[in-house]
């Protein structure tokens, strides 16, 4: 019993945890920083392999964001993303190509605390492929889903999943 009472003065005593500082809602003009950002994808599940790399400079074009009750931003991304792209089929048609795609698009950034910021991404390029590609290029879009972490004033960690990279993380690093 003393142990039991023990433990509970421990825990009533314990303050609790802090909210975050939630920021989403904050109407006042921020600083949004141009940055380059790399990032490294995987895929290594099932019958298709996917490594690749890319690189985006990251430009604010509507840094007071698109809805004025919320705090978000508006960027335009360009950059490439480089790939080896292998795919197994089980007739024997398997191929694999080694490509880049050079890209365009834009970013939509919602800024939920002063360390957490959620965005979604659109990309069109040009997807050009080398070795057993069904193609040597084509046209190609994607978009992605994700997150930053502010990890310092100068760099950020990008994680973020969509069609382009199924599974990425890499650093943003502030111009």
């Amino acid at each position: 019993m003393a142990i039991a009472m023990g433990c509970l003065s421990t825990l009533v005593s314990v303050p609790a945890r802090a909210d975050p500082a939630w920021t989403i809602d904050d109407q006042n003009k921020h600083d949004r920083p141009t940055t380059v950002d790399f990032t490294a994808a995987a895929w290594v599940f099932g019958d298709t392999t996917f490594f690749g790399g890319a690189g985006w400079f990251c430009y604010p074009i509507v840094p007071e964001g698109l809805i004025p009750s919320v705090n978000d931003s508006f960027y335009l991304e360009v950059g490439a993303f480089i790939f080896d792209y292998n795919v197994h089929v089980s007739n024997g048609a398997d191929y694999s190509y080694v490509g880049i795609f050079p890209a365009g698009g834009v970013r939509w950034d919602f800024h939920l605390t002063r360390e957490w910021t959620v965005f979604a991404t659109a990309k069109l390029g040009i997807r050009i492929g080398t070795g057993d590609a069904p193609r040597t290029w084509w046209l190609d879009g994607g978009g992605s889903i994700g997150a930053y972490w502010k990890f310092s004033k100068a760099m950020y960690v990008r994680l973020e999943t969509g069609n382009l990279g199924l599974v990425s993380a890499g650093i943003s690093i502030v111009l």
